[in-house]
């Protein structure tokens, strides 16, 4: 069985550590960057390698989460998102789904399951 592979982008480093470290537990192979240009980087690099994208929807940087999700739904559509934001967030892609900050962590790991699970 492939690799399923997502990446985290999460400016806040313990936030960042708990979401990978349960993502591994749930059997993904995690990504981290701490900025949404580190995010948006990592998917130019590898988006075919990447199943699942865990976002914040305002991140740190000149670029928000928000605008990496638009984008990869634009440029890589087989690529599932989870947008985090503790505010109310409009116009997600078709292909996100919102948690609400704060999450409990089973929270993350049903999102996350269902929202890679979801077909293109």
């Amino acid at each position: 069985m492939p690799e399923r592979r997502v990446l985290v982008v999460e400016s806040e480093e313990h936030l960042r550590n708990m979401e990978g470290c349960l993502l591994e537990e749930s059997g993904f192979a995690v990504i981290e960057a701490e900025t949404a240009d580190e995010g948006l980087d990592c998917l130019r690099n590898h988006a075919d390698e990447i199943e699942l994208l865990v976002v914040e929807a305002d991140g740190q940087g000149p670029v928000d989460g928000l605008a990496i999700a638009k984008e990869a739904n634009h440029r890589w559509p087989w690529i599932r998102t989870v947008v985090t934001s503790a505010k109310a967030v409009e116009h997600l892609p078709p292909n996100a789904m919102l948690l609400h900050k704060p999450f409990a962590p089973l929270d993350l790991l049903i999102v996350a399951e269902r929202t890679a699970g979801a077909t293109a």
